[in-house]
């Protein structure tokens, strides 16, 4: 038969495995997400900047075409790309957060073998207000992209 010690052990030993497995799965998930959101927005603003390259040297389709909205779906695709870098960080906070809040429980011998450490409200407070903001960023940049498609729509459609 198993020992309360050595069922401890085991039941911390678990809860470390999958804390590791459930921090690289969301930095994971975190990585693709503010990637994707920095390919939009970058990549928007890169054909942006082409094709006010190519109005400006002349092409016979620039004549009628609203520079200043062009310019405007340019600086919401720029602010788009800005905020998922800025939602990088975040989500690198949280991640911070995430293991340092696994660290932050005390490993106790009787059932449920965990207890809140000192810092640990402290630090899932913290862990939800940048959680939050990093949601609020990705959220923010995909509007941007979305608001700057917009933009440019309706510039060429009014040619």
């Amino acid at each position: 038969m198993i020992d309360e010690r050595e069922y401890a052990l085991k039941e911390h030993a678990r809860w470390n495995a999958e804390a590791g497995s459930m921090n690289a799965a969301a930095v994971q998930y975190a990585e693709v997400t503010v990637k994707s959101l920095l390919l939009l927005n970058g990549g928007a603003a890169v054909s942006m900047l082409a094709f006010v390259g190519s109005i400006s040297s002349g092409s016979s389709f620039s004549e009628g075409i609203d520079l200043g909205g062009v310019v405007s779906s340019l600086q919401w695709f720029a602010a788009g790309a800005g905020t998922a870098v800025l939602c990088a960080g975040f989500c690198y906070v949280v991640m911070f957060l995430q293991a340092t809040l696994n660290f932050s429980y005390q490993r106790i011998w009787e059932h449920p073998f965990f207890a809140e450490g000192e810092r640990t409200s402290k630090i899932v407070r913290l862990y939800k207000w940048f959680h939050i903001l990093a949601v609020i960023l990705s959220v923010g940049s995909l509007s941007m992209f979305a608001f700057g498609v917009c933009m440019i729509g309706r510039v060429v459609l009014a040619v």
